[in-house]
C-alpha cells in the first residue's frame, strides 16, 4: 500500500467502509480490529485527504458516521490489482 500512500490500518478502514458504509469511528475501529483512539488518528488522515468525509448519523447527532468519497472509491479501485497479486 506503500505507493499509494496508505499504510495497511487505512487500506483496512477504508475497504471496510467500501463494503458497510455510514459507520462511526468506534463502529469501524471493531470491525477493522484496532482500538477507538487509533481508529480515531485514521479517520482523521483519511478525512484531511478527502478519501472519507463524515457527517451526523441520521436520528442521532452526536454521532458521526464515516463513509467513502470518490476520491476513496477510485483509489481503492487502483489498489485492487495490486492486493490481488498477493
Amino acid at each position: 500500500m506503500r505507493p499509494y500512500g496508505l499504510t495497511t490500518f487505512q487500506y483496512t478502514a477504508l475497504t471496510v467502509l467500501q463494503h458497510r458504509g455510514g459507520l462511526s469511528s468506534a463502529q469501524l475501529a471493531r470491525r477493522s480490529f484496532v482500538m477507538p483512539r487509533t481508529m480515531h488518528e485514521i479517520v482523521r488522515s483519511l478525512e484531511e485527504r478527502g478519501l472519507i468525509e463524515r457527517a451526523h448519523a441520521p436520528g442521532n447527532r452526536r454521532i458521526m458516521e464515516a463513509r467513502l468519497t470518490r476520491e476513496g472509491e477510485e483509489l481503492l479501485t487502483a489498489c485492487a490489482s495490486a492486493v490481488q497479486m498477493f
